[in-house]
């Protein structure tokens, strides 16, 4: 029967389809950590029947259900020690299993030698104690293997079939079938007969404790699955943000796992923001390395939480600059509002703290316009960016701020979108039109009045 775990083992495996490694491990801790709390549990159930034998029986009766019930202990604490050794396989516990239940068998089949008047045994097949199999059969899904399940109800059937089948075998044993000329009257007298055997009661026994153990492991075995499923989607989103994280935004990650990293472009109207730091080659001519690496951590850390907030989306960190959208590529209603806020946050944010003791000031530019964004690159080497006229004019608008002496620089888009109330309470202010770099027309552009540098821009990234 032992030989059968391996490979029943092996097909439900193959039927829940690839094992990651990495998830397999973590299966096999689960099933040792369950298995360890079922000894336990096995301990417990042990001893609180030793306390009722020794309260309803007394004692010397109660000594035989006792030392059974000890020895379950005995094999509870098996469980637990096994489970404990990391090198020991998961299949050291089949034997166990079927200890339990030649155990069970025994307390059901053998005699109590301190009972003066002890029962017939063809009395133990008629006094529901098939049950205590199913116990030990329900108690096995605990251990999240449909193949344990399988494993302990084909064990207690067969322990069960052996014993029905030495009692039916008893030479005071009767049957129906024992009668040869059998009628309504003889039947109810044999049937009350003490040492009477119903065959097809014993059929039903074993049929049952087999369809238990396999409705069980088909609802171990299912649920098996779905969490398989959960883990594996959870290891594939781990995988393709240690892979994919310094380049693609948190939120397409899912939709990235999902589509097998055919991730389809996003084409729609959005608000680009770019933010750069105020005098930051300056800044870097000063400063260690270390300490331009630890303020600017800080500074994209700090700068992306404001983002996120704002349901905005990091798309790059370009040198001291970060390159983020508002509706790309989740779409976010007043997504113009969340641009600008956010950007307002972050200049306040940056006038009101330091990082890594560093003080710095920003200056953003936000476009709005038809974008997409998508995956680009070939021979290994991608990128999550985003393309469209509004990410030049944010950029361009960004740099403008030097010319403007603003901190936030929006183009008309922008503004004409925005919310009149928010507009209003910013104070919004017409620059008119200028020609930036890279545009042959000159567009509208406008400033947060908020933000505005007084003249001459005093703010220095020191």
């Amino acid at each position: 029967m032992l030989a059968l775990s391996n490979p029943l083992t092996r097909a439900l495996r193959r039927l829940e389809g690839p094992i990651d490694p990495t998830m397999n491990r973590q299966f096999a801790a689960q099933e040792r950590r369950t298995l360890m709390l079922a000894g336990w549990c096995q301990v417990a159930v042990a001893l609180s029947v030793i306390v009722l034998f020794a309260f309803s029986s007394g004692f010397p009766l109660a000594w035989q259900g006792v030392a059974f019930a000890l020895a379950f202990a005995v094999l509870g604490i098996a469980r637990v020690r096994l489970m404990k050794q990391r090198r020991a396989s998961l299949l050291t516990i089949y034997p166990i299993v079927f200890l339990e239940a030649a155990l069970i068998a025994s307390a059901i089949i053998i005699p109590n030698p301190f009972n003066d008047t002890p029962w017939p045994r063809q009395a133990v097949l008629r006094l529901d104690n098939d049950v205590f199999f199913h116990l030990l059969i329900a108690a096995a899904a605990f251990s999240y293997r449909p193949a344990l399940v399988l494993w302990t109800a084909l064990c207690c059937a067969v322990c069960w079939l052996s014993v029905s089948l030495w009692v039916l075998n008893l030479p005071d044993t009767v049957t129906f079938s024992s009668v040869p000329d059998l009628n309504d009257g003889v039947a109810l007298r044999i049937f009350l007969e003490p040492t009477f055997v119903a065959r097809g009661t014993m059929i039903v026994d074993v049929a049952t404790m087999l369809l238990l153990g396999a409705l069980l492991a088909g609802a171990v075995w299912r649920a098996r699955l779905v969490v398989r499923r959960q883990l594996r989607t959870r290891l594939e989103q781990s995988r393709v943000q240690s892979i994919f994280g310094q380049f693609v935004p948190n939120d397409v990650i899912p939709e990235l796992v999902a589509s097998g990293g055919a991730l389809q472009a996003v084409e729609r109207d959005a608000s680009i923001m770019m933010v750069d730091i105020e005098g930051f080659s300056q800044l870097v001519a000063r400063k260690p390395p270390q300490e331009v690496y630890r303020f600017i951590t800080s500074f994209f850390d700090d700068c992306g939480a404001i983002i996120a907030k704002h349901n905005g989306v990091v798309f790059s960190l370009q040198g001291d600059a970060v390159l983020a959208a508002f509706n790309v590529p989740r779409e976010a209603e007043g997504f113009v509002d969340h641009a600008v806020a956010a950007a307002c946050a972050i200049v306040d944010h940056c006038a009101a703290n330091t990082f890594s003791g560093q003080r710095i000031a920003v200056r953003v530019g936000i476009g709005t316009g038809p974008v997409v964004a998508g995956i680009v690159g070939d021979r290994g080497r991608h990128d999550y960016t985003v393309y469209g006229e509004s990410v030049n004019r944010a950029a361009r608008l960004q740099v403008h701020n030097k010319v403007e002496g603003t901190r936030i620089l929006i183009d008309e888009a922008t503004a004409r979108r925005l919310d009149a109330r928010t507009g209003e309470g910013l104070g919004v202010q017409a620059r008119g039109a200028q020609t930036l770099p890279g545009f042959a027309e000159p567009m509208a552009i406008y400033a947060v009045a908020a933000m505005v540098v007084p003249q001459p821009a005093s703010v220095e990234a020191i």
